[in-house]
């Protein structure tokens, strides 16, 4: 069964007739991987700027091998990249539907904490 056809059997069978008054989502709320290779590839980009870079001692070369360091607006650009997804996830019309007809309670899945895992 596809998404489209769950979401509007959900709405036809349950909600709408007032059999449910809560959803609980599972983890991965929407497939963002377009997002997350977007923010991987930004910060691949600072990981080879900071290669190129100088190093004048051990703890400079060390500071550029490990986490990568975000400027709020690169970090601004990665969650905006997240947010959009979401938006344009959320509004496609069973979804907003879903969403904006019932409670909903949602469990978050965390891939990567940007810039502290990546190597």
């Amino acid at each position: 069964m596809g998404t489209l056809t769950f979401l509007v059997d959900l709405i036809d069978r349950y909600i709408r007739p007032g059999r449910i008054d809560t959803v609980i989502h599972l983890g991965d709320q929407v497939y963002a991987d377009c997002a997350f290779e977007d923010g991987m590839k930004l910060i691949k980009s600072i990981r080879k700027k900071e290669d190129h870079e100088p190093h004048t001692n051990q703890s400079e070369h060390q500071k550029h091998h490990g986490p990568v360091q975000l400027t709020s607006d690169q970090k601004h650009q990665i969650a905006e990249g997240y947010r959009d997804f979401y938006r344009r996830t959320w509004n496609y019309p069973p979804t907003r539907e879903v969403l904006s007809s019932v409670a909903n309670l949602m469990l978050w899945v965390r891939k990567i904490d940007y810039g502290s895992t990546y190597n």
